[in-house]
């Protein structure tokens, strides 16, 4: 990020279809748009990997949202990494809340990056 801090760093907790999921958000100094990491299974917004690629785009001026898809009582049954409708509405939700959030709103939202595979719109309607 250019030696310069954050405008914000914070872990945040976003109702998303019926639940509330973790992530950390970061907005870099003059953001220029927003990149949303959706977690699934397997990884998590933990995940050295990804917080990595998140480190790389934040320096490069982009914001980035890491969080799971699931909370942890969820993860434990297998059958939820599969509820594709499930996840897909926690992503709209989760990219609907980003167009409020402190330092974030108005930013472009990329496409989303996903471990669990998913696509989605990256500004639902």
């Amino acid at each position: 990020m250019h030696g310069n801090p954050p405008l914000r760093d914070d872990e945040v907790a976003v109702t998303a279809a019926g639940a509330v999921v973790s992530g950390r958000l970061t907005v870099p100094q003059e953001p220029r748009g927003v990149i949303v990491f959706a977690h699934g299974s397997g990884s998590s917004r933990h995940s050295p990997r990804n917080r990595y690629v998140a480190e790389v785009l934040q320096a490069a001026g982009l914001a980035t949202l890491l969080f799971d898809l699931l909370t942890p009582d969820e993860e434990r049954d297998r059958a939820n990494v599969f509820d594709i409708d499930l996840l897909a509405r926690r992503l709209v939700d989760v990219t609907l809340w980003l167009r409020t959030a402190e330092d974030a709103a108005g930013q472009p939202a990329m496409p989303p990056c996903s471990s669990a595979g998913l696509t989605s719109p990256a500004d639902p309607p």
